[in-house]
């Protein structure tokens, strides 16, 4: 029997250490799991130490086998070696603990769960070593490429190196060029080639050598001049092993081309085309060929056809590189015909010399015969006739060969209708029901109001009655006892209104009153006024009806702008003012608690009420000009406000303002007018009109209109829809839904860019302007409650940052991320960010003014950082490019369908100089919806 070294230092440490200690129940234990060979186990022993003990025990062998120890140890290890030979399986111990007076027996039960055998001695057995007999094989080693082994023991490390290159854009444009990744062995030789596809010899590139390199590499190509679909082979060379892969590549023909002006034309009318180019590598080449013409190598020609017939052209451009695009040019050139319009009367059938007959663009004057001449086309057009005192006419006529017609005019009719109440006659007493008859006599239809009402009260609306064959209408009427008056209004198809004088009458056997007629006209939505108004005055009321008459002929723009003042609300209200005084007025006569001193200053101040409205109510307007766009308030004009609003506001809360803004959308209207009132004077005046839409609006938000002060002391501000004034040039509007407008009147003439300094500017009115709020971009928007999940996230997020804050190592980290170039990396990533937010909700302005911090963040940055950050900015100058674009169109589009044909010019020009700027992808998105405006456009200049 043998014992271990280790076994016997130890008992003889113990017995140095632990002397005259009464020992005697120890406690057995042994820990065994999957024992390999040649392994060993350790067996403890627990329990009091003597001052001697004796330790047996014997090699481990397969069956029973005895430990005996005298004077046990306290938790005395036993090391016991298990030889290969050993199988796996269950092994029992037993241990003797002998004192001098007593033996303990105990019995342990050992399990060896698995053995392998380790031939090559490599420290790894099977199956995990996948080859026993070599030590060089088996998990711990490093796969080493080439050399037919399975170093590691790991099928997915393949002893060929898995080498393969790749291509950031497959299919690029013209000139664009591409980065190569190269994913090869450290320190190979990686040849690269290209070539152009196809059969027999193909031309290649000059190849790139890159010896002893360290991967992956990435290289930038630029052979991408030429379309054609080519191959990029790469050779990599690494201890004399060789691998090839390939990857193709196609480039696109991204040259865009157009073609302006008029391809429909008539005989020796001149055909000026434009050819406009775009992508490729400039310059161009230009190569018409027209038929009769030839060819022609200028971007633009000018040419004229004596002859009629449609021709086929055909365009050429080519760049720099002789890529190349074509298209053909269609010309149609039209035949005129002599026609001959002859105007005259259509009932007296003579000619009216002096008459403007207008077609497309084309304008004459008939001569003495009544004709004018025309040179036309062959289609079909409308004939507009203008004479003074007749209808406009306009005809409908088929021109295919020379003609003549003839267009009849009708007179105006400017006579109104005659009205007469035959029954009853003034001053009569009847009974009820009676039968009311009044005649009419009109050479057009006519439809005619009844009013009605006591003799003291002003005439109201009864009836209105239609069209009718006979001259005479009667109508039936119920009324209680008591004196009333009635009056006719008829008004024909011409507009054309007459009226009867106003008939007083008794319903009973009361004598009437004594009343006299009077030609006053009521209005079909106002109540009738009585002749208790001085006669003087009587003007009034017909200006203010010919006011509500003449919105019916205004034209768009001044529709627009009647609407956003109230115009109509505005004379109905005069209206009922003058309603009002003639009742009080007619009450007066009856008030028997005033003097008759009294009762005269009571009348000067009801026709001073009056009086007021000759120089307060508008009758008829006319619009100037009329611009409409969108706007953001800008940085300034936000700092501006909040120092004129707020007392001494931090910058911290300037900054919320401005962030509050992205909310906000804001359509402004800016309408230059002249107004015209009772009394003839005229004011300049101009109308703001803004429709502003509000995302997640919260009930603490308002919208605050800011003028600078300049423009508020130099001019009245008279706000139409409700606005409260809160300091000088700041007016406070109420909203309560998401979408609002407000619309002001200023008592003078601005213009659209004087417009743009009055910003609708959004506040919250919970939020104090001395709030020290944090500055920067939050990471979590919690709109407008906080979630038990964005909670756990924030507090996820301190607990990790105050962790990693508290790490030495990633502290040194977090102080190299904050030196001053990281620090300005980071801040231009965060504003790119933030670009790309502001485009998403459509706030282009804003982007902007954000895109200008980048660029003066970006000129401090070292040359390698600018070189890093380069494409990002590109790119996200590219995103704004293309929304600037998307608005001018929008806002071309609208001028148009509002037939604004200079401001649409504009705007279309706007688009053409920011479409050449785009990526050919954008260009290709875009063009189609261009070529559409265009030819909405030339459509409508060629009216």
């Amino acid at each position: 029997m043998r014992t271990h070294s280790l076994a016997w230092m130890c008992a003889l440490f113990a017995l140095v250490i632990f002397t005259n200690t009464a020992a005697y129940d120890a406690t057995i234990s042994i820990q065994t799991t999957d024992l390999p060979y040649e392994g060993q186990t350790t067996l403890d022993i627990n329990g009091d130490i003597n001052t001697t003990y004796t330790l047996i025990y014997d090699n481990w062998l397969e069956g029973p086998d005895t430990i005996l120890m005298t004077d046990p140890l306290y938790q005395l290890p036993v090391t016991i070696t298990i030889p290969n030979q050993t199988s796996s399986g269950n092994y029992t111990r037993t241990v003797f603990l002998t004192n001098d007076t007593t033996t303990q027996e105990k019995t342990i039960l050992i399990t060896i769960t698995q053995g392998t055998i380790d031939n090559d001695h490599d420290g790894h057995t099977l199956p995990a070593d996948c080859n026993d007999n070599d030590p060089a094989i088996n998990p711990g080693r490093t796969e080493i490429y080439f050399n037919g082994k399975d170093d590691d023991c790991n099928p997915l490390t393949e002893d060929d190196y898995n080498f393969f290159i790749e291509l950031s854009n497959n299919n690029p444009s013209i000139g664009d060029p591409m980065l190569l990744t190269i994913h090869a062995l450290n320190q190979s030789n990686v040849l690269i080639e290209i070539c152009e596809q196809g059969t027999g010899f193909v031309p290649c590139y000059y190849p790139i050598s890159m010896p002893n390199q360290t991967y992956p590499s990435t290289l930038r190509l630029f052979y991408t001049n030429q379309t054609g679909t080519y191959t990029v082979t790469a050779t990599m060379n690494y201890q004399g092993n060789t691998r090839t892969k390939e990857v193709a590549y196609a480039v696109k023909n991204s040259i865009s081309l157009t073609v302006e002006g008029d391809t429909s034309v008539d005989i020796n009318q001149p055909i000026f085309l434009a050819a406009y180019a775009a992508g490729g590598i400039p310059p161009y080449t230009y190569t018409w060929t027209i038929p009769e013409k030839g060819q022609f190598l200028t971007p633009t020609i000018n040419i004229t056809y004596a002859s009629a017939g449609e021709r086929i052209g055909w365009l050429r451009i080519r760049d720099k590189e002789a890529n190349e695009v074509n298209t053909t040019v269609n010309l149609v050139i039209k035949k005129l015909y002599a026609v001959t319009v002859t105007v005259g009367d259509n009932t007296t059938l003579t000619a009216i010399p002096d008459t403007k007959i207008t077609v497309e663009d084309t304008e004459r004057t008939s001569d003495s015969n009544g004709q004018a001449q025309f040179s036309m086309s062959s289609g079909t057009y409308t004939f507009s006739t203008i004479k003074d005192g007749y209808e406009l006419q306009n005809t409908r006529y088929r021109i295919d060969e020379d003609t003549s017609f003839t267009i009849k005019l009708i007179k105006k009719d400017t006579a109104p209708p005659t009205v007469t109440i035959q029954y009853p006659t003034n001053n009569t007493a009847l009974n009820s029901p009676y039968a009311l008859t009044f005649s009419v006599q009109d050479q057009n239809p006519v439809t005619c109001e009844l009013y009605l009402s006591k003799a003291s009260e002003a005439l109201a609306k009864k009836n209105t009655t239609g069209t009718s064959s006979s001259p005479t209408f009667i109508q039936t009427l119920s009324l209680p006892p008591g004196p009333y008056k009635t009056q006719v209004t008829c008004t024909d198809n011409k507009k054309n209104k007459g009226q009867s004088g106003i008939v007083f009458f008794t319903i009973g056997t009361a004598p009437p009153p004594d009343q006299t007629t009077g030609p006053i006209s009521p209005d079909s939505t106002t109540p009738e006024t009585t002749s208790e108004i001085p006669a003087e005055r009587q003007n009034l009321l017909q200006a203010l009806y010919d006011g509500i008459d003449r919105k019916a002929q205004f034209g768009f723009q001044e529709q627009e702008a009647a609407n956003l003042i109230n115009y109509e609300k505005t004379i109905n209200d005069a209206l009922k003012t003058i309603e009002r005084v003639n009742r009080d007025l007619n009450d007066l006569r009856y008030r028997k608690d005033l003097t008759d001193k009294q009762k005269e200053e009571r009348t000067q101040e009801y026709f001073n009420s009056i009086d007021r409205l000759y120089t307060t109510i508008p009758i008829s307007l006319k619009v100037n000009a009329n611009k409409k766009f969108v706007m953001y308030p800008t940085e300034s004009d936000i700092s501006a406000f909040a120092e004129s609003y707020y007392d001494k506001p931090s910058k911290n809360f300037i900054d919320y303002v401005s962030s509050l803004q992205k909310k906000m959308t804001t359509a402004t209207t800016v309408i230059q007018l002249t107004i015209e009132y009772v009394d003839g004077t005229k004011k300049e005046a101009t109308i703001i009109s803004k429709d502003i839409t509000i995302s997640n609006l919260s009930r603490d938000e308002r919208i605050i209109e800011y003028i600078p002060s300049d423009l508020a002391q130099e001019t009245e501000i008279h706000f139409i829809t409700p606005a409260v004034k809160t300091k000088e040039g700041t007016y406070e509007v109420s909203v309560e839904e998401e979408h609002t407008k407000t619309v002001y009147l200023l008592d003078k003439i601005i213009t659209p860019e004087k417009a743009q300094t009055q910003s609708a500017i959004l506040i919250n009115k919970k939020i104090s302007p001395a709030t020290d709020m944090p500055t920067g971009r939050v990471v979590y928007s919690l709109k407008d409650t906080i979630t038990t999940k964005n909670l756990l996230i924030i507090l996820i997020t301190i607990l990790a940052a105050f962790y990693f804050l508290h790490s030495t190592e990633q502290f040194d980290r977090i102080g190299h991320l904050l030196n001053k170039k990281s620090k300005a990396k980071t801040y231009i990533l965060v504003l790119l960010n933030d670009i790309k937010e502001q485009l998403n909700a459509g706030n282009t302005t804003t982007a902007l003014h954000v895109l200008n911090d980048v660029k003066d963040a970006y000129s401090t940055l070292s040359s390698d950082l600018q070189a890093e950050l380069h494409p990002d900015i590109r790119k996200t100058s590219e995103l704004i490019d293309v929304a600037v674009l998307k608005e001018r169109m929008t806002a071309c589009e609208t001028y148009l369908s509002e037939q604004e044909w200079d401001l649409a010019i504009e705007e279309y020009h706007n688009m053409k100089s920011l479409f050449d700027i785009l990526p050919d992808q954008d260009k290709q998105e875009a063009f189609q919806s261009i070529v559409t405006l265009h030819n909405r456009l030339q459509q409508g200049l060629n009216k």
